[in-house]
Formats: structure tokens, sequence, C-alpha cells
């Protein structure tokens, strides 16, 4: 089961104005070119080729361009609104139509989705974009990856970094989303082991309670046995016990003494932050200069810009190079053989900058003399400033002797009410026993234990939960399932991406790695492509221009069979925007035999060119004409 695209409708857009559409179905390899009738300096650019089989597709997919336009940057600048680009999709026997709009009057900046003629476009167009999506089975980053090739990509995947080049094959394997089920298993190990702590907790709160329940029982049972005794006991050391706090509360100082303090030095504080204030205009007066400063060193730094490049200038000319045909200064024209007119000119220029940063160099002198005066006197605002820290320091101190006195008294009174109430009960059990309260505790007890063996069970039951989810944590990270299915891709990867450089450019190989060697031995997870040339540079940035084009494109045919082959809605199409950029005429032939031998297994491979050489090796060919700002397609042979 596959995906099939049909029509593709773009108006406003870019560059084309006018409606027009084109139908992809069952195409087989075509090439594209253009003509660019109302600009002679362009020929084949400007045309609208990669505006309307390239950024038309991706816009009406993904509301993204290839080219990095953004918001209303699509509409195009001469109409400026009504933008609407639309492509027909067939999954099997449904027909899907997508329409993406922007300061449409009908429908402003929304796309809408049609299944069958009706309309199912969910209510957000943040929905509709991850409907489209899932319709696809393949993202923004993965179908630019596998589905387009060539003109307006940043970044091939060969020259992507190791990141980059892991993060587009975890989405273009659908992997990437066990990043949000590996935050889930962590956020429901985190609750297990959270809960566990819970119970933990209350078992440990339990046990201390049940200790405390035991220990009262006993109590209580000694002190049944000698009652009497020991109530007499206890009320005599009430006794002893309130008159020693009430004696003690008598004997206690004062705050009074304290608080006066507290009142002189808040006086005090007064007079000194008096004193500080008076520095404030002097303080501004000082922020004004260092202003000043900034600013002339600013200009000085401008300035000794100005004369040294004008200095480079000077001695390139001098020197004979880079002698312009015009005199930038005055706009006359200069002799090659005489370079003393601007030589005089730019003489001119760095005498004159060289001055006026002298002159700046002695203003600027002068504001430091005047800035280190004021800084004399601000020394006195500091000795102020730390008077009055030495202040606070002591209403702090003062506050913490009354704080202590008064949270001694509260703590006297809290023990005299304790024994008062300690008293009362041992007056109130002179007349009692304690068989009922002996009974009620070990009924709490028996209760409690009860409590902490089905806390026992809980945290057993979450033990065994919790190594469930470290299994899914483990499987989900990058050492997990993520780091097996990018260890399995790698062999038909390294095995599709050498079939097509052997018939590109045979001395070319390349590997797909998931992991790295260390010094030491060690392997680490780090996704890679290596390139080995037996005729030019060990790495992608060492090979030429074309070497690279054709790794490029041995790389992304690989990525596209990868995307097909694991895929149940394989897009029956591919799109290659100036692929023989950089190729020599074997390179092209060569392409061009790759090209057929995919065709076969692909409905509609379209090539974008303006190398009209290539014309002849293509069977079919579209022309884009743009004329009088109308872009035309017409399918001719070719």
């Amino acid at each position: 089961m596959g995906l099939q695209f049909g029509i593709v409708e773009a108006e406003n857009f870019l560059s084309i104005v006018k409606k027009i559409k084109f139908d992809f179905r069952n195409k087989g390899l075509v090439l594209i070119q253009g003509d660019n009738q109302d600009d002679d300096a362009f020929e084949s650019n400007g045309a609208g080729k990669s505006t309307m089989f390239s950024e038309t597709i991706v816009y009406t997919l993904f509301g993204e361009t290839i080219r990095g336009y953004k918001g209303n940057e699509v509409i195009n600048e001469e109409v400026g609104k009504g933008t609407r680009t639309s492509l027909q999709v067939f999954d099997d026997d449904v027909e899907y139509i997508i329409e993406r709009h922007r300061k449409h009057k009908e429908h402003s900046n929304h796309v809408r989705i049609f299944r069958n003629g009706e309309n199912v476009t969910p209510k957000s167009d943040k929905d509709a974009n991850q409907y489209i999506i899932d319709l696809l089975g393949i993202d923004y980053v993965s179908f630019i990856n596998s589905v387009m090739f060539g003109q307006g990509i940043t970044k091939m995947f060969a020259s992507a970094t190791d990141s980059e080049q892991k993060k587009i094959m975890e989405r273009m394997l659908q992997i990437d989303v066990f990043a949000g089920c590996l935050e889930q298993a962590k956020k429901e190990l985190k609750k297990c082991n959270e809960d566990i702590e819970l119970l933990e907790h209350a078992i440990e709160t339990r046990t201390n309670t049940l200790t405390t329940q035991r220990s009262n029982i006993a109590n209580l049972q000694e002190k049944e046995a000698t009652l009497g005794k020991q109530v007499e006991v206890t009320i005599t050391e009430c006794d002893e016990k309130i008159a020693e706090y009430k004696s003690e509360l008598e004997d206690m100082e004062t705050t009074e003494d304290l608080e006066e303090s507290i009142a002189n030095l808040d006086v005090l504080a007064e007079k000194v932050q008096a004193k500080i204030d008076s520095y404030e205009e002097i303080q501004e007066s000082r922020n004004e200069l260092a202003t000043e400063m900034s600013v002339l060193q600013r200009e000085m730094k401008k300035l000794e810009k100005e004369y040294t490049a004008d200095g480079r200038k000077l001695a390139d000319v001098q020197a004979g190079k880079n002698v312009p045909k015009t005199c930038s200064e005055c706009g006359q024209d200069l002799p090659l053989d005489d370079t003393t007119h601007i030589e005089n000119h730019l003489k001119d220029n760095i005498k004159k900058a060289m001055s006026e940063r002298k002159e700046k160099s002695a203003e600027l002198d002068e504001l430091k003399v005047l800035v280190d005066k004021i800084d004399k006197k601000l020394e006195g605002r500091k000795k102020q400033v730390d008077n009055l820290q030495l202040i606070k320091d002591g209403k702090a101190e003062k506050r913490s002797e009354i704080k202590l006195i008064e949270n001694k008294r509260k703590n006297l009174e809290s023990n005299i009410a304790s024994k008062e109430k300690e008293k009362e009960r041992a007056l109130s059990l002179r007349d009692k026993t304690y068989t009922d309260l002996i009974e009620k505790a070990i009924a709490e007890a028996e209760e409690t234990k009860k409590f902490i063996q089905e806390d026992e069970k809980a945290i057993e039951a979450l033990k065994h939960e919790a190594k469930q989810y470290e299994f899914w944590v483990n499987s989900f990270s990058n050492k997990g399932i993520k780091s097996v299915l990018l260890d399995s891709v790698t062999p038909f990867l390294n095995t599709r991406a050498n079939h097509y450089l052997s018939k590109l450019s045979p001395s070319i190989e390349v590997k797909f790695n998931t992991q790295k060697t260390l010094a030491n031995g060690e392997k680490r997870d780090q996704f890679s492509v290596e390139i080995n040339n037996r005729h030019g540079g060990g790495a992608y940035k060492g090979n030429s221009g074309g070497e690279r084009r054709r790794i490029d494109l041995a790389v992304i045919m690989a990525l596209q069979d990868l995307v097909a082959s694991r895929s149940n809605k394989s897009i029956d199409f591919v799109l290659y925007d100036e692929a023989f950029e950089n190729m020599d005429n074997l390179g092209c032939e060569r392409l061009i035999e790759v090209l057929k031998e995919k065709s076969k297994g692909v409905g509609t491979i379209m090539v974008i060119t303006h190398n009209d050489s290539l014309k002849q090796l293509f069977t079919k060919s579209v022309k884009v004409t743009k004329s009088d700002g109308a872009t035309v397609i017409t399918e001719v042979a070719a």
C-alpha cells in the first residue's frame, strides 16, 4: 500500500501569481526546465520550477518551505494576499485534498483537509498538521531528507552533524516517539518510587507509633499495679516543677533596656542615612561622566577601525592590488598606472581620523581626572554606609536578645501549663483504674500492626511495578530499542548507498556507523557517516563539489529506499532539484541511468535543472514558462 500524489495547485504563492496546476500521477522520469521570458539575465532561473514542483508540495503538506520562508513571506509580493496551495493525495482508493491558505479572503491562514470530498479538517491547525503527518507516515524533516533533494535544503544528510544525522534517522524510523514513551516510563517509575517512599515513611511512623503504644500498654499495666503511690508522686513532682518554673519566670530580665537601645540606634541610623543621601548628587555626576567616557571610547574605536581599514586600502593601492577603476571618495575615474589621486584621498582620511581620535583621547583623559576626584569624595560615603550597616547589625543583635528572652518566657509558661495539666490528669486518676485504658491501647496497637502489614504488601506490589517501569526506561533509552533499530538499518543503508555510488562514483564508498571507538577502546553510541574515497578526500568536506554531490545523491537515495522499505505508506514520488550541479558529463549520464533504474519502482520522478544539455537524456519533459508575470506549465516531448 502506497501514497500517490495527484494534482498540485498554486495561486499567489511566492513567484506564482495566477493559478496553475499539474498532475503528478504516473509521470515516470520527467525533466523540468524553465524559461524566464521576463528577465533575460536569468533564462531558466526565476521561471518558478522550484516554487511549483518543490516548495508548493512541502508548504501544502507541512506549512513550511525548504528555503525558510515563514508566515506572510510566502505570499506573492505583487498581489500581497489570497495565497492558496493544494495537493491531491491518493491512499489506495481514498482521495485526500489538502489546502493551505495565507491572507485568503475566505479561509484566512488556515489549512483544510477533504477525504473523498468530505471536509474532515480537525478543529485546530495544529491538529490538522498532525493529521497530515499521520496520513503520510512521515514528518517534514524526514520528507525533505527522503522525498526531496537539492536546491534550498540548508544541509544535506552527509554534511549534518552526528546528532543531526541521528535525529533525522530517528524521525525517519518513527522512533522519536520513544522519547515520549521514555518520559512517561520515567514519570511512572518516579511515581512508584515516590509511593514506595511515602509508604515506607508511613510504616516507619506507624512502627514508631506501635512502639509507643506497646510502651504505653506496659506503662499502664505498671501504673495500674502502683496506681495510688504513682499518682501522689506525680502530683508532688508537678507541684515542685511548677514552683521552679514560676520562680525562674519571676527572676527573668525584662526587655525594656534592649528596646530603648533599639530606639536610640534608630535615631542614629536616620542621621547616618541623611549623610549617605547627601552623596547622591555627587554619585549622579560621576555616573554622567562615566557615560561620557563610554561614548568617547566607542567613538575612538570606531575612528581606529576607519583609519586602520583605510591604511589597508592604501597599502593595497600602493602595492598595485585591488585598485578601483573609480575613486570611492570623489567618483573620479582613475588611471591604472597612476594611483596618486586615490592615495592622497586615503592619506587625508587616515590623517583626519587619527587627529579626531587624538582629540577624543585628550577629552577622555580629562574626564578620567574628574572621575578620580569624585571617587575620592565618594570614599566618605562608603564609610557612612559601613557605619549604617554596623547600626543595623547592632539592632538585629538587640532584637535577637529580645526574642531569646521572650522565647524563654513562653517556654516557661508552656512548661507551667503542661505540668498543671499533668497534675490535673493525676488528680483525675486517684479514684480510677487503668483497665479500660489498657484494653483500648491493645486494640489500637493491633490496628496499627494491621496497617503496617497492609503497607508492606503494597510496597512489594509497587516494587514489582517499579521493576517493570525500570525495564521500559532502559528499553526506551538511547541504548535500548532505539539503538537496536538504528543498528538494524545500517547494513541496509550501507548496501543501498554503495549500490548507487558504484554507479555514480565507483571510487567512493560510504559507511553508516552507530558507534564510535574511543582511544581507550571503549565504544560509545554516536551516529556518523564515514566516506572512503580511493582517489580523493577521506572526509565529506575533503571531496570536490561533484564528489559531494554524488555522495549526497547516494545517501538520500538509500534513505528513500529505507523509508519505502519500512513504511506501510511509501510515497510514490521523488523530486531532485538541481541534482546535476557540479557534475561533469559522465557524472550526469551515470545519474540518469540511476534515475531510470529508480523509476522502475517509483511512479513519478521529477528532475529540475537549468542545464539544457541534459534534455537529450530524457524521454519526457515539462517546461515552466514565465511571461508577463504569469507562470505556465507545458508538458512536451524531450
